[in-house]
């Protein structure tokens, strides 16, 4: 049962490889550098839970007792 999620894994990483290389050879056999937007795209889409998951906790638990303003001064203050 763990081979076929190693082998689902593989598959998804082996065709997002050839997609970034499709999207790379678009971009340097016609000159047209504007498609690479779609690299940067999937550069930039996972930055948001990069930066603000640790800012608050899980709202639907009992013990979480933060809110906007508490979370965001977290963020704000240096570690």
């Amino acid at each position: 049962m763990a081979h076929a999620g190693i082998k689902t894994v593989i598959l998804l990483a082996f065709v997002l490889a050839v997609g970034f290389l499709l999207v790379i050879l678009s971009c340097a056999l016609w000159s047209n550098w504007l498609p690479l937007l779609v690299a940067l795209t999937f550069v930039i889409a996972p930055l948001p839970n990069a930066l603000f998951s640790h800012c608050g906790g899980d709202e639907f638990s009992p013990e979480y007792d933060g809110s906007g303003p508490v979370d965001w001064d977290g963020l704000l203050q240096p570690q």
